[in-house]
Formats: structure tokens, sequence, C-alpha cells
């Protein structure tokens, strides 16, 4: 016995180092070895040829005469394997075997002259996944738990350990399908895979081995790979979705990793394919999918869509194709093309939905309530039905998305849509107005869209829009995604309006707006939504001076926020018969007075103006202007030059703090008697001369 079997191993017989890596992934239970062996392998992670020729002998493997058995079937195992094999790395199994002095268990197929057809397969056929074989997902685990990935592993090492006489089903399939395929083996050592697939679906000599009878009896999938050769490179990106398969279809080839035509032909390369999740209707489906393509094959490598439809049977839309010369034409084949689209899909209660919910705005009945009543059903069964409606006609007009149809829209009908979705690309996801919408209609149509009519909500309910106030009789409506809440943006615009009517007359910035929505609890908006929600307000208005947006001052709900405005516009102290002209002009709320008198008294009890003196002129707190008489100001402008001043060096300096008349200084320096007149026209403070004497 060899105390390191594995060391001593390698230097005896470096062969063992030069095995294919398919060989090295193979479970150690397919070399024959005693269950206990297997046991102390498994416990040590020892669970291939490869980890068994790198480690040697697991750790668990003591001294002593209880693992004498077990090491001598290791050693016995592993100098058997380098005896067996190959030049190109493979291990000829038989010889294995018989230096192992054990049974070398093939599977069933009857005869050596079998044995002799699968021993010449082509290297390209032996790498091929056993999936390829069709078998039963049962066979399939158990070949690839033992290691036996490939068609030619599954030849060379026979009938593995896995398989034991509890799985006859299994053992049966495998060795039917090895039998089938040794059948199937043409001269060049390729593999007939319809002769195949029929012996397998055990397809009646007199019916024919046909692709039609093989399919009626076959969940797989096969075809010859060269028929879409044809096909252009644009051809072959075409999505499978544009094809008109079921649903169930588009899974199975997805699952499969088929995106579009140009990825069948790799689909079925190496051999038939066993559609996950379908059955033989799946199947047929596309295998009528592929004829229906390569009879529609242009002499450039086009696939004519619309003749690819008429050879499968689907309805084009509008049926008159000739006469869609115009917009105009298009718009008005627009109703009667989406009814019937409508009602080949999802029959007449959908073809109900689309007419009176859809198109009939305004009609009586046209409810999902009174729908759902005639069709005896819920009203949430209803909108289920009109959401699934709209969303199909999204996917066929702006994705080519035809899964699941019956009908198909000519290009030349969705050409204009799909230029309409491509000019609102801008917009995706955020707000915009209803104005915006109808210049994006009238920018890429050049149609009027007030002659639009019904059309108008259609469109929008296919582009996945919708309105928040759609009357429109206080706020300009706003087109919002589906994926937004009317009810939040509603709400913005009272807010907005009532924050700058009421809180902040003098205007906010878009971000202080938006923190005061959040405050209001408005959470949901985002700062570029805002711009939207201002221009949809009446009244709003930007000023460039304080880069601020506020409304107009005749919108001002209070007299002295408009006071103030007028004021703080003028940039000057204003008479109150000028004010009072000014907010009489604006339109008022009945019962609103806007006399003098009215103007004074909501002045006076604002701490935002100041009366200067008994003028009548009057001006905002903010500015900081002189509010006394004359005599008291003309007495600081006095006291500050400490000399005496003449009456145009007095103009100069009073009109400067507050508003004055240049003949109102003489008489009310005269009348108070802290002046004195020194020479014509000059005055100086009493107090001054009699400091001087």
């Amino acid at each position: 016995m060899l105390s390191t079997p594995n060391a001593a191993f390698r230097r005896e017989d470096p062969s063992l180092l030069t095995l294919s890596p398919s060989v090295r992934k193979i479970s150690v239970k397919l070399l024959r070895l005693r269950d206990l062996t297997v046991k102390k392998l498994q416990q040590s992670g020892i669970d291939s040829v490869g980890k068994l020729v790198d480690v040697g002998y697991p750790w668990t493997i003591g001294p002593g005469y209880k693992y004498l058995r077990t090491l001598a079937d290791i050693e016995g195992s592993l100098r058997a394997l380098s005896r067996a094999i190959r030049p190109d790395g493979g291990v000829d199994w038989k010889n294995y075997a018989a230096s192992r002095n054990v049974d070398f268990a093939r599977f069933d197929t009857s005869d050596n002259l079998e044995q002799r057809r699968l021993s010449a397969l082509k290297p390209s056929v032996r790498s091929n996944s056993i999936r390829a074989l069709a078998l039963r997902n049962r066979g399939v685990n158990v070949l690839e738990r033992s290691g036996i990935t490939s068609i030619g592993l599954l030849i060379d090492v026979g009938r593995p350990w896995g398989i034991g006489p509890r799985q006859l089903r299994t053992l049966a399939d495998i060795e039917h399908a090895l039998r089938a395929l040794s059948q199937s083996i043409q001269a060049s050592g390729e593999v007939d895979w319809l002769h195949y697939a029929a012996l397998r679906t055990d397809v009646s000599t007199a019916e024919g081995i046909t692709r039609a009878a093989v399919q009626r009896r076959s969940r797989t999938l096969y075809f010859f790979d060269g028929i879409l050769e044809p096909l252009g490179t644009l051809a072959k990106s075409t999505n499978i979705t544009a094809l008109h398969l079921s649903s169930r279809a588009v899974n199975s080839l997805n699952k499969l990793g088929v995106e579009s035509i140009g990825d069948l032909p790799r689909l079925v390369r190496n051999g038939p394919v066993k559609l996950p999740r379908g059955g033989t209707k799946v199947a047929g489906e596309v295998l009528a999918m592929i004829d229906a393509v390569v009879g529609s094959i242009n002499l450039d490598g086009v696939i004519d869509l619309e003749d690819y439809a008429s050879r499968r049977g689907i309805v084009l839309l509008p049926t008159n194709g000739h006469s869609l010369s115009s917009v105009e034409a298009i718009l008005r084949a627009f109703p009667q093309a989406l009814n019937a689209a409508v009602s080949l899909n999802y029959g007449p209660r959908g073809s109900l939905i689309f007419r009176n919910n859809l198109l009939g705005h305004g009609i009586t009945g046209s409810s999902l309530r009174n729908i759902s009543q005639q069709f005896s059903r819920t009203p949430q069964a209803m909108s289920l039905q009109k959401t699934c409606i709209v969303e199909m006609l999204q996917r066929a007009l702006f994705e080519s998305d035809y899964t699941d149809c019956r009908f198909r829209f000519r290009d030349v009908f969705v050409a204009p849509f799909q230029r309409l979705s491509e000019r609102l690309n801008w917009a995706r996801g955020l707000a915009l107005r209803e104005s915006e919408w109808k210049r994006a209609v009238a920018d890429t149509w050049a149609v009027d869209p007030a002659k639009l009519g019904a059309l108008d909500n259609v469109l929008r309910a296919i582009l996945g829009l919708q309105l928040v106030h759609p009357s429109g009789r206080r706020f300009e409506p706003i087109i919002l995604p589906r994926s937004k809440r009317t009810a939040t943006f509603a709400a913005a615009q009272i807010k907005i309006e009532r924050l700058l009517r009421t809180d902040f007359p003098n205007g906010l910035t878009t971000t202080d707006l938006l923190e005061q929505l959040k405050r209001l609890g408005e959470v949901d908006l985002t700062l570029p939504e805002i711009p939207t929600l201002i221009h949809s307000i009446p009244g709003l208005e930007y000023c460039e001076r304080r880069k601020l947006f506020r409304l107009r001052t005749e919108m001002l709900s209070s007299l002295a926020d408009q006071l103030e405005r007028v004021l703080d516009e003028k940039g000057s102290p204003m008479h109150r018969r000028e004010l009072t002209l000014e907010v009489g002009a604006f339109k008022r709320r009945a019962g609103s007075l806007r006399t003098g008198r009215h103007v004074a008294l909501a002045m006076s009890r604002d701490q935002r103006f100041r009366a200067i003196g008994r003028s009548g002129f009057w001006t905002l707190a903010k500015w900081g202007l002189e509010t006394g008489d004359v005599a008291d100001v003309a007495a600081r402008c006095l006291g500050e030059s400490d000399r005496p001043l003449t009456e145009g060096e007095l103009f100069s300096l009073i009109a400067s703090r507050r508003p004055v008349k240049f003949d109102s200084i003489m008489s009310a320096l005269r009348e108070d008697g802290r002046f004195r007149r020194v020479a014509p026209r000059t005055w100086e403070l009493k107090q001054f001369r009699d400091r001087d004497a």
C-alpha cells in the first residue's frame, strides 16, 4: 500500500495531468468506487475526478486495517484511469472497466452496430449538451449531477451509478434517446435532427417524417438554420414581439435567450431545442412564424411585414391603405382603425369601452359603471380591461409590439403617432401645460389641435398622459404622465396661488416655492415641475428686477398689498390722490371700497407705510425717508450745515429727503419761530445767533 497514494502515483505516471477538462468535471461515482470510498471522498469535498487527481486521498481516511480497502480502491481506480487515457485527454471507459475488473454498464442500445454508429459522431456533435437530446428533466438532472454534460461523455461513460433500478423510466428515456441518435447519424458523422425528433416522438411511417408531423407530437423546436440566411442585418435585428406571437411563445423564446429573429439560427444549430414552459402549440406557432418570415423576405433581405401579416392571417388596419395620403386622412381613419383593433382582441365588450368611454367623452352612459351594468361585470373589471386596451394600443402604435395581437397597423398609419411620441420625449416623466401639448401637435402634424375633438382624449390616454383641471375655468390644464397623481398638482396650483396672493405678495423664487409647498405637505413635487405649475396659474408674472415670481397687482387680495406694490413700482413717495386713482382702476371684488379715505385708512393701519407730515404724501417705511413737516426737516438741515442757507440750498437738501415745493419753504420758515431771515431768501436758526452773542 502507498502511504500517500496521490503523490507516489503522480511520480509513477504523470499522464493523469493530461486529462481533458470535460473528464475532470465528471463525478467520482463514475469511477465505480465502493460506497464507503465515495462517501469518504465526498466528506472531504472531493466530488470530481479532477479534484481526486489534484488532492489525493482525503484526510478523513486514516491509517490502519479499517481503511486498507478504501485506499486500495482509490489507488486501483487512479492506476486504471491512467491506463485508459486517450491521446486527446479523453478516457476509454471500456478499457477502464476491464482494468478495474468491473462490468461496463452501457446503456442498452440493442446491438454493437449502434455502438459503432455512435462512436462515428463528429467532435462537434459529441461536444453538444445532453439537453439537445430532449430528455426528461429527471434524466438531465441525474446526468448533470454525475458530471455528464455532453453527448460524447454520455456515449463513452456508459450508465452512471446515479441511475438505479428504481429509475426505470429515466433509464428507458436515455436508452431510447441514444438508440434514436444512432439511427439518425449520417455518413458524414452529422445528425439528422428532424429524423431524430421523428424517432423520439414515434411518428408512424404512414404519416411520414415531416416537420409538421413531428411538431404535432413533440415539444421540441427544430428547423434548418440556413433558411434565414437571406435576411439582412437590419431584418435580423427585428424583435420577436413584432411578429404576432403569443405571450407564452415570446416568454418561452426569451427564456432561451432569443430576443430577435437573428437569434433563432443559433438556437437550433446544435440540434432540437426543448421549449421551456411551451408545448406543441407553442412550437407550432414559432414554426409558422418562421415559415411566414421566410416567405416574406424581399430581394434586399428586408422583411415585408405587411406580407408577413397576410401570410399569418393577421388583419391589416386600416383596411384601405390607399387613402392614407395625409395626416388629416390618417386622423379621420384613426377611430375606426383603433375600434377594429380593440374589437379583434377584446370583442364587443372592449369595443364598447373604447367607443363610449375613450372616444365618447360626455356621452350619456359612457362611464365604466354604466358599461359594467350592461355586461353584468364590476366597474373594477371594466377599469382593468380599459387599462389593458390602452396598453395594447400603446405597444402597437409606439413600440411595434404586437404580442397576442390579431391585427397590425400599416406603417404609414403609425408613422405620425411615432413622430409625436418622439417630439414629446423631452418632457418624458415631467408635467407640461396644455398649451405646450397643443404646440407639439401643431408643430409635428401641421394641423389645428382644436380639430382633434375627441381624438385628443384618446391620444393622451394612449401616450400615458392625464389632465389636471380639464375644464380650465380657474387654472390652465396640466398634462401629467400616469405615474404622477393629479390630486398633488391640483392642490399645488391652489396653494401656490394662495401663497402669492396672501402670504408672500412680493413674490417667491422657484426654490422658495418648493420649500413652502413641502412645508404645506406637498412632498411629491420636484423643482423642474414648479415652472409648469407657475405658468398654469393666470395672473402670475416674473419680476426681472427682483428675480421673483409674483401675482399681478390687481390679483392681490389685500388693499394694503396693492398699495405697497404700487409704491414699490413707482420707487418714490406718492400722494394719496395718485394712489387712489391707481388702485381704483383695478377690478375689485363686490363690496370693496377704494376711495381716498379708505386708501389713507388702509395705510395708516399698516406698519409698512409712513405719512410725510401733513402733505398728503405717503412713503414706504423700508425706504427710510424723512416723514416730518418742512420746518422740522429744514431745522435739521440748518443744524447739520452750521451756517445760514438760502432757500435754494434748503430746497435741494429737503427734496432729497422728502417731497417739497419750493414756494412752501418760505411760508413754512416764516411761520415757525425757530428761524430768522438774515438776508433775502437766506435763513438761519435763532439758536445759532444766541450762541454767537
